[in-house]
């Protein structure tokens, strides 16, 4: 609970990243705001990570968009997302990763479940109707809300890694300072923000230790990256020789 939510507009930043998926699809709710009448869901971003493509979905009140980008998600890297809500533009803006994916319109005075207060809900998600209940793994970080509609520019550079302004604080909620209510698996881990936070400087080299158990999951793998491929199988002359 993060108190009033302004009704003039608002940003929401944060990470998200998965060492390896364990539900039933490579998907998550990267975070959600509830309705502070029954606790419906109002707000929420959704990602599916595909083979050959990344999804995020939005909806918001009556808004709802769908944005599919030529980019793969895999673990263990992080994506890094805003949302913002303008009430003078009429306007719902979604950056990933320093690019704009969706702009809406967004009438506030037409939406009657507008949530007077911030209720957060992160790695959860649970449908009061069908009672499906799913628990995501994954990690969250930077979470961050300003009491303004953020700028694009702005928001390109909360969310682009190695920026001077990616992981700012807000200022109505802030990561560092936040206090959250952990239910069942969840916990807080402390990490090396230079080395694994969702700031740090994308490397080149990448290593996967994934402990596949078919070859042809180990192919897959290789060909999403850059549509790559795995290296034959070869004797440890033919190893010795292609090292020098």
């Amino acid at each position: 609970d993060g108190g009033a939510l302004p009704e003039s507009g608002f940003t929401i930043c944060s990470a998200f990243m998965v060492e390896a998926w364990t539900t039933e699809q490579s998907a998550a709710d990267l975070f959600s705001l509830l309705r502070s009448n029954d606790g419906e869901y109002w707000m929420y971003i959704y990602m599916v990570a595909a083979s050959d493509f990344t999804t995020y979905a939005l909806e918001l009140g009556p808004v709802v968009a769908v944005k599919e980008v030529p980019i793969v998600f895999l673990p263990l890297q992080w994506t890094r997302v805003c949302l913002s809500q303008d009430s003078a533009a009429s306007l719902v803006t979604l950056v990933v990763d320093g690019q704009v994916l969706i702009e809406e319109e967004y009438r506030r005075e037409e939406d009657e479940h507008w949530p007077a207060n911030l209720s957060l809900l992160l790695g959860f998600y649970s449908d009061k109707h069908t009672a499906e209940r799913e628990e995501y793994t994954g990690r969250v970080a930077d979470l961050n809300v300003f009491r303004s509609s953020l700028s694009v520019e702005r928001m390109a550079g909360l969310t682009t890694a190695g920026g001077d302004e990616c992981g700012s604080p807000g200022d109505l909620l802030s990561w560092e300072e936040a206090n959250f209510t952990l239910h069942s698996q969840a916990k807080v881990i402390e990490v090396d923000r230079d080395w694994e936070g969702p700031c740090r400087r994308e490397s080149k080299v990448k290593l996967f230790t994934a402990d596949f158990q078919w070859h042809d999951d180990c192919m897959w793998h290789c060909k999403k990256i850059a549509n790559g491929t795995a290296p034959s199988v070869i004797t440890e002359a033919e190893w010795e020789s292609l090292k020098k």
